[in-house]
């Protein structure tokens, strides 16, 4: 709140450099800080802004204001888990669209027709592709999760758990031998249902990430809003009676210095006699 930032958007917003009267941006921010205080609260956790102006109802405004300019910067600035997610999910469904679009094409280019799948039956195929693409998931999900956890979480171990499983499924679906007729129709298959599903896992953990980056929002609560001041808050009576006070007895012992002064000279000096 006390950044330059904010503080340009608030003399921009109520055009403090004519109400300052200041020409230069930096002369303007700097009678800004003289004006407003911010502090925060160590025991409650508060944070509170009061800005002083000729104008009541302005400084209300302004003081109002400062936590709208607040909540956008924060949101701006906050990069969240929920949005580091989304960003990630983002890029890997860009990349696995691509991979996709790549293997549609090699299989139409091998004249693929579901007939030609003798070799190894459809069902097995898109088995095939399901575990590969939950593996390949999942091996991602682990890098993700180890940059925020460590390998003895019950998270990282339960997903490495997973893996290993999957490993050892996906081993057992290709030990057949695929030498056999309609291999090329087979692979390309396998390789585009692989795509096709790591693309569905992919899209599903996006738009989770979107739906809990929309939560994730900075959250800041008024609990007391501004309202245009009763009373002035400078310059304060009592400090005046004071300064008055002190204005006065300097005042009066400057004058009782200069008069004793004054009786001293005229003690002092020399008597003149004239004869004629």
């Amino acid at each position: 709140m006390q950044s330059q930032t904010i503080s340009d958007r608030i003399i921009k917003r109520f055009e403090l450099m004519e109400i300052y009267d200041e020409r230069f941006q930096v002369d303007a921010r700097r009678e800004l800080d003289k004006n407003v205080r911010i502090t925060a609260g160590k025991k409650d956790n508060l944070i509170v802004v009061e800005v002083d102006d000729v104008s009541p109802t302005r400084a209300a405004e302004m003081a109002n204001v400062y936590i709208e300019e607040l909540r956008e910067l924060s949101n701006g600035l906050a990069l969240t888990e929920a949005k580091q997610r989304r960003i990630f999910f983002e890029q890997q469904l860009s990349t696995t669209r691509t991979a996709l679009n790549k293997a549609q094409a090699e299989l139409q280019d091998t004249g693929f027709r579901a007939a030609n799948l003798r070799s190894e039956p459809k069902a097995a195929a898109e088995s095939y592709a399901r575990t590969k693409a939950e593996l390949t998931a999942n091996e991602v999900k682990l890098g993700a999760l180890r940059r925020s956890r460590t390998d003895a979480s019950p998270e990282v171990q339960q997903l490495t758990a997973a893996i290993d499983s999957l490993r050892r499924e996906l081993a057992r679906i290709e030990s057949p031998d695929e030498n056999g007729q309609g291999q090329n129709y087979t692979t390309a298959y396998r390789e585009y249902k692989y795509q096709e599903s790591l693309f569905e896992i992919y899209a599903r953990q996006y738009e989770l990430s979107r739906m809990d980056e929309a939560r994730d929002g900075t959250f800041i609560q008024v609990v007391d809003a501004a309202t245009p001041p009763e009373k002035k808050s400078r310059p304060k009576r009592l400090q005046l009676t004071i300064a008055g006070f002190f204005a006065g007895l300097i005042t009066a012992a400057a004058t009782l210095t200069v008069a004793a002064l004054r009786r001293s000279r005229e003690h002092h000096a020399p008597a003149s006699s004239h004869a004629v």
